[in-house]
């Protein structure tokens, strides 16, 4: 089992979500972190950890994050140190959908973090550019 977790700032993780289901219909086995304004970062941090560590043991983790750089992100990765799990930043509607459609058939994990990370990428177009 693929379980996803999306750590993101404000309602963006809930909102992605809720998008995707608009498409997919219902989704399972996606738990979401919002980090807000006031937020404590140490709890937020234990948070998001503590699910990681309780989706690893039904299956492969793939945390999804908003921006490099970012609170969100920056706990996944202090998560990294002591767990073992994949992580994508940069994160789009494109690439959840992805992430969703996929793995009910991914037999490789690490090829289908692959595979979602290229949907990500493949879902930014210049429309202007792509329209001339």
């Amino acid at each position: 089992m693929i379980n996803l977790i999306i750590v993101t700032h404000g309602k963006l993780s809930k909102g992605l979500v809720s998008a995707a289901q608009v498409i997919v219909g219902k989704t399972e086995n996606i738990t979401v972190h919002s980090l807000n304004p006031g937020d404590n970062i140490t709890d937020f941090e234990k948070q998001v950890k503590n699910s990681i560590i309780q989706k690893m043991k039904e299956g492969n983790v793939l945390v999804l994050t908003d921006i490099p750089g970012g609170s969100p992100t920056n706990v996944s990765i202090a998560a990294m140190q002591d767990l073992d799990f994949e992580c994508l930043t940069g994160t789009n509607l494109g690439m959840l959908l992805e992430a969703i459609t996929a793995r009910s058939s991914a037999t490789d994990f690490k090829k289908y973090v692959e595979q979602v990370m290229d949907a990500g990428t493949a879902s930014i177009h210049n429309l202007k550019k792509e329209l001339q």
